[in-house]
């Protein structure tokens, strides 16, 4: 099986439209002996873009699920641990607003794009009623 995060020049396509830098994706000068935390910290990062954008209109209950864990994540302001979504992001020198919004803008394109091609538009599901359906 093909991993699904890569180290590149260009940064994790995932992240393409979503207001990173190349600077940023690759830091200043970071030290080499933490790459692998660095890439852990951005596979984090990816598995949660992923499932925020992939997962949003997605009628799997498990997937929603993936979705809604993700969009807390992403838009939650607490910053206590080092996995926090804020922390993580200054950690790896990106922007985390400027990520949000770029992950906003990503998200309504490709609710859009879904509209135009069924004919017509269905909200998402709130996420309340995501969790009441999955029992938390």
């Amino acid at each position: 099986m093909k991993a699904a995060f890569h180290v590149s020049d260009d940064g994790p396509s995932v992240f393409s439209g979503a207001s990173i830098l190349p600077t940023q994706y690759h830091g200043q000068r970071h030290d080499h002996r933490f790459e692998g935390e660095r890439n852990l910290l951005f596979a984090i990062l990816d598995d949660a873009v992923k499932c925020y954008l992939d997962y949003c209109e997605d009628r799997s209950i498990l997937k929603r699920i993936n979705y809604v864990e993700a969009n807390d994540w992403i838009y939650s302001d607490k910053d206590r641990g080092p996995f926090s979504f804020v922390n993580l992001c200054e950690t790896l020198g990106i922007d985390y607003q400027s990520l949000r919004r770029g992950l906003r803008r990503q998200r309504a394109r490709r609710r859009a794009a879904v509209a135009s091609r069924s004919g017509s538009f269905r909200p998402s599901a709130p996420a309340t009623r995501v969790r009441a359906a999955a029992g938390s």
